[in-house]
């Protein structure tokens, strides 16, 4: 495959430490969203996912190895790299079955994968182990994942369905598929052994599985004021954020809040990636501001 690399313009925003602000709606402040801490809300009937407004959105950030950058995925299959995040190539400028949704990166940073809507995997000096564009399968693939092994990967589809690669022989801890699910799912996170994985819904509702501790929580019967979009998993596996298309972070477990700028009327926040030491995150919106809180800094 042809490497398309199309360096484009990120504009950064440097923000401090802010108060925490929550897209619960009409709720005050809190730092930690938690299951049982705003017990009054009304539960939402129907969360929609966001989904990519044209083939020049963005709709991924992945955080490098070392933390010290970052890959952002467009959703033409071009990624962009940031910081030391390394390019090794990308479907950017070519065609492709539909819009790019998810990619995870070699554990060493040397190489990637992208998935499309699809189900289709292109690979970056990376193995291909399969995709779920070559078998039946219902909803979107929304995302993908890959254990620290990188001895295979991880697809999931928006009714909570999840391929593992390669077919037969990679691990397989249970999903959601042919079940009864409370909103679109739009992304998964894996424990820090590759054991385990977690799914979560555009309402914030979270699914564990495997070794995947399903007590940190989650935004299920909250009322939210843009559905989440996404979640990362703490440097220590014992925590995760989720991030809403308005910007706002809900904590759980060991995961710490660094600010958002959610309540500035945002709703295209697509993605979260945490740095190394867990103490700060980047986030990206559609149009490809990046938002830098903690010790997250500015990347060239």
């Amino acid at each position: 495959m042809k490497a398309v690399l199309g360096r484009r313009p990120v504009i950064v925003l440097m923000l401090g430490l802010l108060v925490v602000i929550s897209t619960v709606a009409g709720v005050p402040p809190v730092r930690h969203a938690v299951r049982s801490a705003i017990p009054f809300l009304k539960q939402r009937l129907a969360v929609s996912p966001v989904n990519p407004a044209g083939s020049g959105s963005k709709v991924q950030i992945l955080s490098s190895p070392d933390g010290d950058g970052y890959w952002v995925l467009q959703a033409d299959a071009g990624i962009f790299t940031y910081g030391d995040a390394e390019f090794h190539g990308s479907n950017g400028g070519q065609s492709i079955p539909s819009f790019a949704r998810g990619m995870a990166a070699l554990s060493n940073g040397h190489g990637y994968w992208e998935t499309t809507g699809d189900g289709s995997v292109y690979t970056w000096n990376t193995p291909y182990y399969g995709g779920a564009n070559t078998i039946s399968h219902n909803g979107t693939i929304v995302g993908m994942a890959t254990p620290p092994s990188n001895a295979g990967y991880w697809q999931v589809a928006s009714d909570g369905g999840i391929s593992s690669w390669p077919a037969n022989t990679f691990a397989f801890y249970g999903s959601k598929g042919g079940q009864s699910i409370t909103a679109p799912m739009v992304g998964m996170a894996v424990t820090v052994d590759g054991a385990g994985y977690w799914e979560v819904g555009a309402d914030g509702n979270v699914y564990a599985f495997g070794d995947a501790n399903p007590n940190y929580g989650n935004l299920y019967g909250h009322t939210l004021t843009q559905p989440v979009t996404g979640m990362a998993v703490t440097p220590s596996g014992k925590g995760y954020w989720l991030v809403a298309a308005d910007g706002g972070v809900f904590c759980f477990g060991d995961a710490v809040f660094s600010g958002s700028p959610g309540g500035g009327g945002l709703n295209d926040v697509m993605a979260l990636a945490p740095t190394r030491s867990g103490l700060g995150y980047w986030m990206v919106r559609q149009n490809g501001t990046v938002y830098a809180f903690g010790d997250a800094g500015t990347m060239q």
